[in-house]
């Protein structure tokens, strides 16, 4: 998705989006300081450099599996996780 610059591209086939005939706004003209993908098996991030635009690319696991939270630093862009434990 990053690497080919396009939020959502099979819209509007699978996806239900209004068909643009003139311009595409899903189409990212930069690179985003940070990019999610959620509903992961697990937490990881990565920084990913293409020329000289570098992304932090960040995992959010499910939290009904997991118990866990994703936070992110907004200065440094440095993710940590913080893990809920309920008893009940």
């Amino acid at each position: 998705m990053l690497r080919f610059g396009h939020i959502a591209p099979t819209a509007p086939d699978t996806l239900a989006s209004y068909p643009f005939s003139m311009t595409d706004p899903f189409v990212m003209k930069e690179w985003p300081n940070l990019f999610f993908a959620g509903n992961q098996p697990s937490f990881s991030t990565k920084v990913v450099m293409e020329g000289t635009s570098s992304v932090r690319i960040i995992t959010v696991p499910s939290f009904s599996r997991t118990r866990e939270v994703v936070f992110v630093n907004i200065r440094t862009l440095e993710p940590q996780v913080l893990s809920i434990e309920i008893s009940l």
